[in-house]
């Protein structure tokens, strides 16, 4: 009595919400084990799914919003092409050997100690930009990606700003491989003209 009909009305709305999450809790209180039991499945079936779906854990984080489109704009580059350019700039000839493992043995592959002395951050190069230039997919399932790298190479004479441009060709496969770099070609260097 003297309560206010909006009063009444959240009441209406909220009393059956907080009496069902008091039976839950008491639920679980008096089923501990049951409820730990359902929970583990729970979160297995999640990350059971996303790895079958996606080829990924769930929060295995991903590097997508590292290349750009040349508007701008965030693009989705395959995790492999990702890693294998993240590996270069930061001069980790591991990890592009990992990138690249699943290649086949008769694509050439490039050579890595040149493109790190060339091109990695960890030789005095300083990476400004990495965009997507070009993406096609053939109709045998591949994708061709061409990516551009800015950068700003040390020289005899100075620093100098080049553009690097790379071919990536990459398949699909069943998960848990999921997109691989089936090729990678580097095509060409040449001097900024900013």
């Amino acid at each position: 009595m003297g309560e206010t009909p909006l009063a009444k009305a959240l009441k209406a709305v909220l009393r059956p919400i907080f009496k069902g999450l008091y039976y839950v809790i008491r639920a679980i209180r008096g089923h501990k084990l049951l409820s730990l039991v359902v929970l583990l499945l729970l979160v297995v079936s999640i990350f059971a799914t996303s790895y079958f779906a996606t080829g990924r854990l769930p929060f295995s984080g991903s590097n997508q919003s590292q290349v750009q489109n040349a508007n701008g704009s965030s693009v989705p580059v395959p995790d492999s092409v990702q890693n294998w350019l993240m590996a270069l700039r930061a001069g980790n000839s591991e990890a592009l050997l990992a990138a690249q493992k699943d290649m086949p043995a008769s694509v050439a592959k490039p050579d890595i100690a040149m493109a790190l002395l060339r091109f990695s951050e960890s030789q005095s190069n300083k990476w400004t930009a990495v965009k997507l230039i070009g993406l096609s997919s053939p109709s045998d399932g591949s994708k061709d990606i061409f990516i551009e790298i800015d950068m700003t190479q040390q020289t005899s004479g100075g620093p100098q700003n080049i553009v690097v441009l790379w071919h990536f060709t990459t398949i699909m496969l069943p998960p848990p491989k999921g997109e691989i770099i089936y090729n990678i070609d580097y095509i060409s260097e040449r001097p900024s003209f900013k």
